[in-house]
């Protein structure tokens, strides 16, 4: 009987006679994301849809109570605008490199766009989500939440829309093993219509009800189960709480995939900023705003000022109040940013030393990637504009794959020795008390020198430098030699 007790407690069911209501565990799984008051929260996200180019984009958010302030970063190269049919990188058009800079205040339906760099504004009134607002900005606390992006829902946005779904619906949850189940399963209102769509979710009570998995079905009339979705997520502690920490969708169906990376979370730390305004740009009083207000009647646009404090005047107004502002601060402003850096291309693109940025690449096989996504980047010509085409033929497919051989070939080379590198560092380890008086004393006799490179990373820098030696070997005559002329030979 013991036995028997045992094996039914393994799979237990749990509900009332109300199966059309919310189970509390998925209730608290949405709640655990809205915990933190204050968060700075960096993540990686990638997506792909049948018919347009993948994106890649890195996202800064700072998160205030309901108000969330964005920093989209571009791809990995610094790199934020392309085509989004052919996924050409637009460099070489205005602000194609520079951050974009959004924030929105849930409270006064305002938000704010800049970007880095430049010596405006723009301020959008919107009543919800709105046309203004980009669909690639995720409130990261929704992330691993549901399958399809839900843009600048809040956990708690999410929630009131399952509570308000006004279908049929009958949930159910078993426990096994501590791992929560819960089907949730929606009707028409049709009796006779037999559709359905059924939607699972596997939750981890331990893990701060983190949801481990989701997966959704459509069931024809004939009762045909079609898998639709499905969402895998990973949760590791940040900064002492359990938080998403990766998250794939799939989509089998239509196709397609987004992908989220959270590479750094922080919650509640006293130097988060409470409020979240243009104030964190250090943008000062007087720089002109161009404001875009929806009535019902349609829109009507209008120039204004900022003035602080996330308040702004409109122009005429601004015009008799200026005198109380420091001019010199608007000046200043102006000077700073108009002449700061072209933001048509990235920080990478003219390095001196043909690193393209990234340090230490010659010992670190992991980074050659980039370093041949770059040099494809820095080979392919300019557009003039988003709509036109490059201004000289730019590297074919065959070229593009021959340089990614290249990559392939070299890190063929390298494997032996980053394996030799692994085993040592794992022998070192074992070591490390033996080994540490040793090490200090290298390291007190190199500290006015650069350290010498072991045989490892040599061998490895003479493997980069024949890749680097080997890239160009892929250019035609002509695209050499025009490359020469320009001075961007790498």
């Amino acid at each position: 009987m013991l036995m028997l007790a045992t094996a039914m407690l393994a799979v237990l069911s749990i509900g009332d006679s109300d199966d059309s209501r919310i189970p509390e565990t998925f209730i608290r799984a949405f709640e655990a994301r809205m915990k933190p008051r204050t968060a700075l929260i960096s993540y990686h996200r990638k997506d792909y849809h049948p018919g347009i180019a993948g994106r890649s984009m890195r996202f800064d958010v700072r998160i205030s109570g309901d108000d969330l302030y964005w920093r989209n970063k571009g791809d990995e190269d610094g790199i934020r605008v392309q085509d989004a049919q052919t996924g050409r990188k637009m460099i070489g058009v205005k602000d194609a490199c520079a951050d974009q800079l959004t924030i929105w205040n849930r409270a006064t339906k305002e938000v704010w766009s800049r970007c880095e760099g430049s010596n405006g504004m723009l301020l959008f009134h919107v009543d919800g989500l709105s046309v203004v607002i980009s669909e690639t900005l995720t409130d990261p606390r929704c992330i691993g939440l549901y399958g399809a992006d839900q843009r600048m829902s809040s956990p708690m946005d999410m929630l009131r829309r399952f509570q308000s779904n006004p279908y049929p619906t009958k949930w159910t949850e078993t426990i096994e093993e501590n791992i929560h189940v819960l089907k949730q399963e929606i009707r028409g209102h049709d009796e006779s219509d037999l559709r359905r769509s059924i939607s699972i979710y596997t939750i981890d009570p331990e893990k701060d009800y983190a949801i481990l998995e989701i997966n959704e079905y459509m069931v024809d009339e004939n009762g045909k189960r079609e898998h639709v979705a499905r969402t895998l997520n990973t949760h590791e502690k940040f900064d002492g709480r359990w938080w998403i920490k990766s998250s794939e969708s799939v989509f089998p169906v239509i196709g397609g995939s987004n992908q989220y990376v959270i590479e750094h979370a922080e919650f509640d730390r006293p130097e988060h900023p409470k409020r979240l305004d243009p104030d964190l740009w250090e943008v000062p009083p007087g720089v002109m705003i161009t404001s875009h207000f929806r009535y019902d009647e349609g829109l009507r646009y209008q120039r204004a000022r900022y003035i602080g404090g996330g308040g702004h005047v409109e122009e005429d107004q601004w015009q008799q109040i200026q005198d109380q502002y420091d001019n010199e601060l608007l000046q200043a402003f102006w000077q700073r940013n108009g002449f700061n850096r072209d933001t048509r291309y990235p920080a990478w693109w003219n390095f001196s030393d043909k690193s393209y940025g990234l340090d230490g690449v010659e010992h670190q096989p992991d980074l050659w990637e980039a370093y041949v996504r770059r040099w494809i980047i820095r080979h392919t010509p300019l557009p003039l504009s988003r709509s036109t085409s490059p201004l000289t033929p730019g590297l074919r497919d065959e070229q593009v794959n021959a340089a990614w051989a290249i990559l392939k070939d070299c890190r063929k080379s390298a494997a032996p020795i980053v394996e030799r590198m692994r085993k040592q560092s794992e022998s070192d380890s074992g070591q490390g008390q033996k080994a540490a008086p040793a090490e200090e004393l290298k390291s007190s006799n190199a500290s006015n020198s650069a350290p010498e490179m072991s045989r490892e990373e040599q061998e490895l820098a003479a493997i980069f430098e024949k890749l680097k030696q080997r890239l160009p070997t892929v250019l035609s005559t002509k695209q050499q030699a025009s490359e020469a002329e320009s001075g961007k030979s790498r």
